[in-house]
């Protein structure tokens, strides 16, 4: 009787405290985009943008960004002594194509130059094609609501994989977070083209589905032989009705779930368009082109919000109820236990299809939430691959501190501090930390000295 209680009271505090170890292969990553870091690229429509009186936060311009375009022997060091196996990073569409049909082989040949350096240390390049900047020719064209956007799109995907595509880069991503995106830029207007319509969403949304779908068959037939991967790059957030005795915003909450979570993964598996936006818009297209277009799905998890049915337009609010101690300095909730949410309804969406954790992170200059929350985060992506969840690797977003878009500089997501004055990189104690758990390949964790729970 004695044993029995003795292993009763044991028992709980095992599984409380356990050190977390992850497959062989597992791929530790970081990610970055190309805009906010690479600096000068005075032919996208950000640049444009970020010159309207008031778009960005303290007026803050990207102008050098970190200036990683003249700093890649240093970064990739930094990546070196950060111990990853791959890292994902994006191709600037404006600096390859910075006119229509005139391709600036410098810029091809600068890429080129990126994903040899990674090759020689040993470092995956995870490449995306777009992330979120564009051509200001193409965006004055109407950007993803040009009925053309898929042969545009095409071609520049084409010139890509031409120059590059012989260098060994396996895993291809063909746009990062494509309804977040649209969403910014036609509905609340955060980002280019800056509109606050949701009436204009529905054009751009099935503009870049097709896009996608033609980029990814374009790209398999490039390749022919060679062994690549192409998927796609989807936020995923928890959305929660904020009053749960009202059935309002237990509406609001699955229309807003339908088109920011779901409405591009749904039509990839089903082959049909079908997204029904009360007021705003409605539409049920056939798009059977678009089945069978992802050989992995990229998931970016950063937060929970609170969703209330408004009787004005847009009749939906997203917002943020937690204390402060788990609030980012984007004014987000940090809620760990999300990523096993999301990543387990994209897993019963696609059971057969490979997922990677292609963005998680935290804006926190003061560094002291950091590490906790990627070791929280990891936690529950450990569990995943317990229930034998295809889960290839994880990246930390970001590498360095860099310009956060309509956020400016301000939050600071990086593993290493960049002074904005000099441009010097200083490792945090949370870049110690995530190289030390690269090195062990898992660490010891403590489910009750959990933060964020």
């Amino acid at each position: 009787m004695i044993k029995i209680l003795v292993f009763l009271f044991l028992t709980p505090s095992l599984s409380l405290s356990q050190t977390l170890t992850f497959p062989e292969n597992f791929q530790w990553c970081v990610a970055t985009a190309s805009h906010q870091i690479e600096g000068n690229n005075k032919d996208s429509d950000w640049w444009e943008f970020e010159r309207r009186p008031g778009t960005i936060k303290h007026n803050d311009k990207s102008i050098k960004a970190t200036d990683h375009w003249n700093r890649l022997e240093e970064d990739t060091q930094i990546l070196v002594d950060l111990g990853v196996k791959s890292y994902r990073f994006s191709l600037e569409w404006a600096k390859i194509e910075p006119r229509e049909g005139q391709w600036n082989k410098d810029a091809l040949e600068h890429y080129k130059k990126e994903i040899l350096l990674l090759k020689k240390n040993n470092i995956n390049p995870m490449v995306t094609l777009h992330h979120f900047s564009l051509p200001l020719w193409f965006a004055k064209k109407g950007g993803w609501a040009n009925k053309q956007a898929p042969q545009y799109f095409q071609k520049y995907v084409t010139k890509v994989y031409n120059h590059l595509g012989d260098l060994g880069v396996s895993s291809w991503a063909t746009f990062n977070e494509p309804t977040w995106n649209l969403i910014s830029g036609y509905v609340t207007g955060e980002f280019p083209p800056g509109k606050k319509d949701i009436k204009l969403l529905k054009d751009p949304l099935k503009g870049v589905i097709l896009s996608h779908g033609l980029a990814y068959k374009t790209l398999h037939q490039l390749a022919k032989d060679r062994p690549i991967k192409v998927g796609l790059v989807q936020n995923l957030n928890v959305f929660i009705p904020l009053r749960w005795w009202n059935p309002l915003d237990h509406y609001a909450k699955s229309i807003l779930d339908n088109v920011y979570n779901w409405s591009i993964l749904n039509t990839i598996k089903n082959g049909h368009f079908k997204v029904n936006f009360p007021t705003a818009f409605k539409d049920d297209s056939p798009m059977p082109q678009l089945k069978k277009t992802l050989d992995f799905l990229g998931i970016n998890y950063y937060t929970r919000q609170f969703i209330k049915f408004m009787f004005s337009p847009p009749f939906i609010k997203a917002q943020t109820i937690a204390p402060k101690e788990k609030i980012t300095e984007m004014g987000w909730e940090i809620y760990p236990k999300g990523i096993y949410t999301m990543v387990k309804k994209a897993h019963q969406t696609f059971p057969r299809l490979p997922i990677f954790i292609t963005e998680n992170g935290i804006g926190d200059k003061t560094d002291k939430k950091r590490p906790q929350f990627i070791k929280e985060h990891l936690s529950y992506i450990h569990k995943l691959l317990q229930e034998r969840i295809p889960i290839l690797g994880y990246c930390y977003w970001t590498l360095i501190d860099n310009f956060e878009w309509a956020h400016g500089y301000k939050p600071r997501f990086g593993l290493y501090n960049l002074d904005l004055k000099t441009l010097k990189r200083t490792p945090r104690n949370s870049a110690k930390v995530y190289s030390e758990i690269i090195k062990n390949n898992g660490f010891f964790y403590d489910k009750t000295k959990a933060l964020f729970e």
